[in-house]
């Protein structure tokens, strides 16, 4: 099953603590707010593209050491 977002409406709230996007299935919101941050600690970034009802995907960029 894929399910997606729309990137375009929600994108500047995707790395926002607690924040979802589907209610399908139980989640805290937390996932992708931790994984961000933990990237970004390390000198990365995420990068995600997504279109409803296609499916998303999320690409972690990691900085150079």
């Amino acid at each position: 099953m894929t399910w997606g977002f729309d990137a375009a409406r929600y994108g500047a709230e995707l790395f926002q603590l607690f924040r979802r996007f589907h209610t399908h299935t139980e989640a805290t919101g937390v996932g992708v707010y931790l994984v961000n941050r933990l990237v970004q600690v390390q000198g990365g970034h995420l990068a995600v593209e997504s279109q409803v009802g296609e499916g998303a995907t999320f690409r972690v960029h990691f900085g150079r050491v």
